[in-house]
């Protein structure tokens, strides 16, 4: 049986032109979580997680299927709205899914798993 990869790194960019991008990293090793707006935060605010709170977020990714996500979701012809990236990377390879205006059906589901994961009131364009 071939042995699952670990997470070790997760990155997320959610945003648009008008009300700026939100960015969120984290890494797995060091349970280090880094996260930004970039027009409601001056500096990134970065926290070490419990393992209690890593282990959920991972339940949560593998209830979400993240890694079944298509690469790409884009909306044809729609030039404004919401870009957005998720970088899942394991020990050995990446994966990358990303989409303009279109979003993958467990998508409300994915914000509300980050907005529980950082409890922030000042991120609001998730």
């Amino acid at each position: 049986m071939k042995h699952a990869q670990q997470l070790t790194h997760f990155f997320v960019s959610i945003g648009g032109f008008h009300e700026g991008f939100f960015e969120l990293t984290l890494d797995f090793n060091t349970r280090e979580l880094s996260y930004s707006h970039q027009r409601k935060m001056e500096e990134p605010c970065l926290s070490i997680l419990e393992e209690t709170t890593i282990t959920k977020l991972l339940e949560d990714l593998e209830h979400l299927r993240i890694k079944l996500w298509d690469t790409n979701y884009n909306a044809p012809n729609v030039l404004d709205g919401t870009s957005w990236e998720v970088i899942l990377t394991f020990e050995t390879y990446k994966r990358k899914k990303n989409g303009h205006q279109e979003f993958p059906e467990e998508w409300t589901d994915f914000t509300k798993c980050l907005i529980e994961l950082i409890n922030d009131d000042r991120i609001t364009t998730l």
